[in-house]
């Protein structure tokens, strides 16, 4: 889990250093199962095995009551400097997690 989460926070880093200082916001858009989400952030898996740290500060708490762990959600979001960070702009619920009942 530590060495996906690395490399996770290694590639969104390069995303981020893609955009330069002077240019327009790039919007950015990841779907994954919400590790786990709090008040102002969220973890993100994504399908690659990669985690994703979030901002959710831009997103009213409204919108969040029906986020929970491990539900797929898609985030939309742009990288601010200098944090490189995904500060998420949307975040929708692609379906909730049910759990798989063994036989």
């Amino acid at each position: 889990m530590k060495r996906a989460l690395t490399a996770g926070i290694s590639t969104f880093l390069f995303m981020g250093s893609l955009t330069s200082a002077g240019a327009q916001e790039t919007v950015l858009r990841f779907e994954g199962r919400v590790i786990w989400v709090s008040g102002q952030s969220m973890a993100l898996a994504l399908d690659n095995g990669l985690a994703l740290g979030v901002d959710l500060t831009q997103i009213s708490q409204s919108d969040l009551r029906n986020i929970a762990q491990n539900d797929f959600v898609v985030v939309t979001g742009v990288v601010r400097r200098p944090r490189s960070q995904l500060v998420a702009i949307s975040i929708q619920r692609v379906s909730a997690w049910f759990p798989q009942q063994s036989p």
